[in-house]
């Protein structure tokens, strides 16, 4: 494994992830997948210890609810 993620640069990632701050977030996914998708999925949302996830969750809810501005 870390041979391979020697190999792979911030450029390869940029193809697969969307980079961007949480305020920003909404807006990046928005522009990235603006009539390609019809959905975004948080996966990765409610996964980690349960400090993490209670951590996390409202931020994952107030992107989607921007998200829901920014397309309806």
């Amino acid at each position: 494994m870390a041979g391979m993620a020697a190999e792979i640069t911030d450029d390869h990632l940029g193809v697969f992830c969307t980079e961007a701050t949480w305020d920003g977030l909404a807006d990046a996914l928005v522009e990235k997948y603006r009539g390609i998708a019809g959905r975004v999925v948080f996966y990765n949302g409610a996964m980690g210890s349960p400090e993490r996830v209670a951590e996390r969750l409202p931020k994952f809810g107030e992107v989607a609810r921007r998200i829901r501005e920014l397309t309806a």
